[in-house]
């Protein structure tokens, strides 16, 4: 990756870091705060997002927890951002799967309910 130069910039209450970065078919950077009163509310010290464009069009392409990021990061290395588009891929698809299945079991389930239902269209015999 090319890292670019990183910035601080202050604020009132603590410091932005901006960390952008470059390699390959993605760019991005990594947006932390770091609040020195945050752990006396209850809030972490630091907190961050990462946000990954497309190199070539600088597009949004996901939107991470820098926290978390960081932590895989940490104990697994170098992952590629295939990896996060197919675990926020499966993630949805099996969303989808559970409310067809729950639409599934609420009208087939023989309580009633499928006679409850309002046909809007008479059957061909009944013409």
């Amino acid at each position: 990756a090319n890292d670019i130069t990183r910035s601080a910039v202050a604020t009132v209450h603590g410091q932005f870091l901006l960390m952008p970065s470059e390699g390959g078919d993605f760019a991005g950077v990594k947006v932390a705060t770091v609040a020195p009163r945050n752990p006396s509310l209850g809030l972490p010290r630091i907190q961050g997002i990462y946000l990954l464009f497309d190199a070539v069009t600088l597009s949004l392409v996901a939107t991470l927890d820098a926290a978390a990021l960081t932590t895989f990061w940490w104990f697994n290395g170098m992952v590629s951002i295939h990896f996060f588009i197919a675990t926020a891929g499966a993630i949805i698809a099996s969303m989808m799967l559970m409310a067809g299945l729950m639409g599934l079991v609420f009208l087939s389930s023989g309580t009633g309910h499928d006679d409850a239902i309002d046909d809007p269209f008479p059957e061909e015999d009944q013409i």
